[in-house]
């Protein structure tokens, strides 16, 4: 292909695979045939996502800083400014230690304001302005809107962040006694690779699992082994809300479609990997410079400061005194980042003991018209790894 525009609408969404699953090198044909699922209600993939994983893996972001080259897994991260989190931190102990709605009002209503200061959005190993970075981002910022509890996912037997703790609270105070919950507290998460497996075969890999899991800073800092702002610490509501995120992910991405994209930048990042460690377009003589070199990413625009995101419930449990009754409010800031930094090594590969791997290897190929298809399809039968 000598330009862009001599690529078919259906390349640029990979032939309508949603899922991916993995690839064969077909070393006759010298090349490497991407394999996966197709469901019409899931998003469709895009050739630009796999692109930039591709080069991403091969370095070519890379920056070079005089003799030293940094290269960076693909991420993001929204943070607000340390000083807006200083002011937040100050304004939550006063909140907590005035008394009555004249005292407590004006107080929300500056937090409120503060809260929602600007916040610098970061994007790392990948082109800024495409739609890869734009994924990322999105999901990033509207897994805020879950741990506040303002997007009500209506899961039966998953709640936010804010929701959780407000029930404790409610259950404390009814019970007659003091609150377990913490006057001040600001929680990070990320989101961040799971457990990776892949089957394999001659000439062919399939992904086996491939999550996202959600992280608090405590357990980020024992994954990534990259110290962050904060204390390292994660309050146990936070720990059992990103635990839940992670058993619920399917699910989540059934209702919000964007982590179903952003589980789907993590299969190519994955693929790339596996690719490289594998040697794979090398032994298989496939020609890939056109999307390592002349592919031209199309330009996705991401924010480079978003508002920050505030939400506020409240719960009054009503306990008559002289000169009035207690009220409990609740408040809950957050931010945190996404991280795509899959490790592939010898420990990721298991034994194709059911064959699987090498059965669709041998269909792919002999379902193929000739080798100047670029797409096409294998019977049901050929069953591909989950």
């Amino acid at each position: 292909m000598d330009s862009d525009r001599e690529i078919p609408d259906s390349i640029r969404h990979l032939a309508g695979i949603t899922k991916l699953a993995g690839y064969v090198a077909d070393a006759d044909a010298r090349d490497i045939i991407l394999v996966g699922k197709t469901n019409h209600g899931l998003p469709e993939l895009h050739l630009e996502d796999l692109v930039i994983a591709l080069r991403n893996v091969w370095n070519l972001y890379a920056q070079r800083h005089g003799q030293v080259i940094e290269r960076s897994d693909p991420g993001c991260s929204i943070d607000p400014n340390p000083t807006v989190l200083s002011e937040l931190r100050n304004l939550q102990s006063a909140v907590f230690s005035a008394h009555g709605r004249e005292q407590v009002e004006p107080l929300l209503t500056q937090y409120k304001e503060i809260a929602e200061s600007p916040q610098k959005v970061r994007v790392l190993g990948v082109p800024y302005d495409t739609r890869f970075a734009s994924t990322m981002v999105t999901a990033d910022y509207d897994m805020k809107r879950i741990v506040d509890g303002s997007d009500n996912l209506e899961l039966q037997g998953f709640q936010g962040l804010m929701d959780r703790m407000l029930a404790r609270a409610k259950a404390d105070m009814l019970a007659g006694g003091s609150t377990s919950i913490p006057g001040s507290m600001m929680n990070r998460f990320w989101f961040y690779p799971g457990s990776n497996t892949y089957v394999e075969s001659e000439g062919v890999v399939l992904i086996k699992t491939c999550p996202v899991a959600l992280l608090t800073e405590e357990q980020h800092l024992n994954h990534g082994g990259t110290a962050v702002e904060g204390t390292g610490a994660a309050n146990p509501y936070a720990k059992q809300f990103a635990d839940d995120f992670t058993d619920y992910y399917d699910r989540i991405a059934e209702k919000r479609p964007i982590y179903t994209e952003l589980q789907n930048l993590y299969r190519f990042v994955a693929l790339a990997k596996i690719l490289k460690h594998k040697s794979a377009i090398a032994q298989s003589g496939a020609d890939l410079d056109y999307l390592f070199e002349s592919y031209a990413v199309p330009h996705t625009h991401v924010s480079r400061r978003l508002p920050g995101r505030y939400n506020l419930k409240t719960f009054e449990h009503r306990i008559d005194y002289d000169n009035g009754y207690e009220t409990m409010r609740a408040w809950l800031p957050s931010c945190g980042g996404v991280g795509i930094s899959i490790v592939v090594d010898r420990n990721n590969f298991v034994h194709d003991e059911n064959q699987i791997a090498e059965s669709t290897a041998r269909k792919v190929i002999e379902f193929r018209p000739n080798t100047d298809t670029l797409a096409w399809g294998v019977p049901p039968a050929c069953r591909l790894v989950d």
